[in-house]
């Protein structure tokens, strides 16, 4: 834990206090004696101690525990429970990831509380565009305000 805690304090120390610090951790890995949720539930603590203001929780998913055997396809939102756990149990804010590919799913990781933000990241390789899909889905009074200002100007114009 020493290197991660070495790399969060200078981080912490760098930056402004109006600056948050986010750390990505790989939350549990599918090999035997590799991390588990308990040790990135310690990490976390100590990370939050340190000033790490949230933890962006994902879990490798690179290579399959049994190279032979494929893993089974992972499911939207199928890492949101580690980002639940961390963020009760060690009491950080956290971001999660995992397939998070529909603007329903992202309003109900954040609205229910399992974490407090919520990546995109194929998502926004498919579309660019969710941002602006997902405030449209979701009845945002002002969908617009996600863009950029000068395309949200042009949107607006056009109704």
């Amino acid at each position: 834990m020493r290197l991660p805690l070495a790399v969060a304090h200078a981080v912490r120390a760098a930056v402004p206090e109006s600056m948050p610090v986010l750390y990505r951790v790989s939350a549990i890995d599918p090999f035997e004696g590799g991390v588990a949720l308990e040790d990135t539930l310690a990490l976390a603590r100590t990370l939050k101690d340190a000033g790490v203001d949230l933890l962006d929780c994902s879990a490798g998913g690179i290579i399959a525990a049994d190279p032979s055997s494929p893993a089974p396809a992972p499911q939207p939102g199928h890492l949101v429970p580690l980002a639940r756990a961390v963020r009760t149990e060690a009491g950080i804010p956290t971001m999660a990831v995992g397939l998070i590919n529909r603007a329903a799913l992202a309003e109900e990781v954040v609205a229910g509380g399992s974490a407090d933000l919520v990546a995109l990241g194929r998502a926004l390789l498919a579309d660019p565009n969710f941002p602006y899909r997902a405030a449209l889905a979701l009845h945002h009074p002002a969908p617009h305000e996600v863009l950029p200002a000068p395309y949200a100007l042009a949107l607006k114009r056009r109704g």
